[in-house]
């Protein structure tokens, strides 16, 4: 249930490991403020020597920060990071924290992070390829459109770039605005372009398999999808036989599996991504600024709460006291009514309000006497006191950099401009409530 994080500082050729049960999640909250801030909320609790290595094994992701080589390199799990632009901007963000290091995302997770610490992978069986990471892909074009029945399409050849029939009816239901998904564009020898819209880029298509290229002719035609739901994006264009691939963080090591699959073709890395797709199949699209971008990350680089055990059955048991008002709303309100009618019937209103004022004093007390009495049975049962023992095992602040909240925005102002990015009064703008709440963000 937790996502642990390994740190590893190196300097002076000598490493310290860290970890953090929970630090996983939102990683980057506790890099956006540099070194130094990271140093220091780190310094609190560092890991036994006969632990170390085995850490790499039992933690989701982390960061490996080398000071020797001025060199960070970093994996943590956020959905919104899943979203090429809002990892862009973010990579900059920390280029700005880190001023003289060089700052590299972990693609292949805890496989990269080991390499970058030293770590011997192949002994601690932390080996992952490229190809690895296919195998998480839909395997066909019609699985990642949604389409999983056993019928395949004849496959073609690239001339049957020119066919223009549908798929039949069926799929993945109609993706709504805040979906996140892969953008293709197909652009034949007579300069035609189709656009279709995929969960992922599937492995047949990064295989270079034919069939694949049917598949995706076949299906219904798609429009430009806005930047803000673009998670990776690849063109073909077959007359000058011309593949562009861009994405994520995590996309970089799905280029040489599809040069292997291309061989043949000038395949390149798209440094402006969505814009670079947009100019070459023509339409403009729906571009995300740097402020929208932005607004995914700084809710949560502003907070300062603790995500822990603790917290997370905080918000589970707040969701589940909320479902039990509106339950226990609803009865006392079925319990009412026939009170109500009986007064309005009888001409005995008042006895029928004192009534209905008894009945709601009395709900209200049974309610407080049960929410009591399950919190104390949860609080003496073993998640409660695990909860309590993680809390009051570590000595680590919650997150890293300033917890005062006035400190924590002025700094976070200073890193944007210095990244050259919009100021916190454009980015809120286009900050949600959702965003804004923690529980809903955990």
């Amino acid at each position: 249930m937790s996502e642990p994080a390994v740190f590893v500082v190196i300097r002076d050729q000598e490493r310290r490991f860290y970890y953090d049960r929970w630090a996983h999640v939102f990683l980057f909250r506790n890099l956006v403020w540099g070194p130094d801030a990271l140093d220091e909320w780190l310094s609190g609790e560092e890991v036994q020597e006969d632990d170390e290595e085995d850490w790499f094994a039992e933690s989701s992701g982390g960061a490996v920060i080398d000071h020797d080589r001025r060199r960070l390199v970093w994996d943590g799990d956020d959905h919104d990071l899943s979203v090429a632009r809002v990892g862009k901007v973010l990579h900059e963000l920390l280029r700005a924290a880190w001023p003289g290091y060089e700052v590299e995302y972990a693609s292949r997770g805890i496989t990269d992070l080991a390499i970058a610490a030293g770590v011997d992978v192949s002994e601690e069986g932390l080996i992952e390829t490229d190809d690895d990471e296919l195998e998480d892909r839909p395997s066909t074009v019609r699985e990642a459109a949604g389409f999983y029945d056993d019928d395949e399409p004849d496959e073609g050849d690239d001339e049957d770039l020119d066919d223009d029939d549908d798929l039949e009816e069926g799929g993945r239901d109609e993706m709504d605005d805040e979906t996140t998904r892969a953008w293709v564009t197909l652009i034949n020898e007579q300069g035609v372009v189709r656009h279709r819209q995929l969960d992922e880029i599937s492995q047949d298509i990064i295989r270079g398999e034919k069939a694949a290229i049917r598949q995706l002719i076949e299906l219904g035609a798609g429009d430009v999808p806005a930047e803000a739901v673009v998670t990776e994006g690849i063109w073909f264009d077959f007359g000058r036989r011309e593949i562009g691939y861009w994405g994520n963080n995590a996309a970089r090591r799905t280029l040489e599996p599809l040069r292997r699959g291309w061989r043949g073709w000038d395949i390149a890395w798209a440094e402006e991504g969505y814009s670079d797709q947009c100019r070459v199949s023509g339409p403009s699209g729906i571009p995300m600024s740097d402020a929208e971008a932005l607004a995914k990350l700084t809710p949560k680089i502003l907070s300062t709460k603790r995500i822990d055990l603790g917290s997370v059955l905080a918000m589970f048991g707040g969701k589940v006291k909320r479902t039990a008002v509106k339950a226990t709303g609803c009865l006392t309100v079925i319990l009412c009514i026939p009170v109500l009618l009986f007064g309005l019937i009888a001409g005995k209103m008042q006895a029928a309000m004192i009534t209905i004022l008894i009945v709601c004093v009395a709900v209200a007390i049974v309610f407080k006497l049960i929410e009591r009495k399950f919190k104390r049975k949860f609080n003496d049962g073993p998640i409660g006191m695990h909860a309590r023992q993680q809390g009051e095992s570590g000595t680590r602040a919650p997150v890293a950099g300033p917890l005062d909240p006035t400190e924590r925005r002025t700094r976070l102002e200073e890193l944007l401009l210095a990244a050259g990015m919009p100021s916190l009064s454009e980015i809120e703008v286009h900050v949600s409530e959702d965003e804004e709440a923690l529980s809903e963000l955990l």
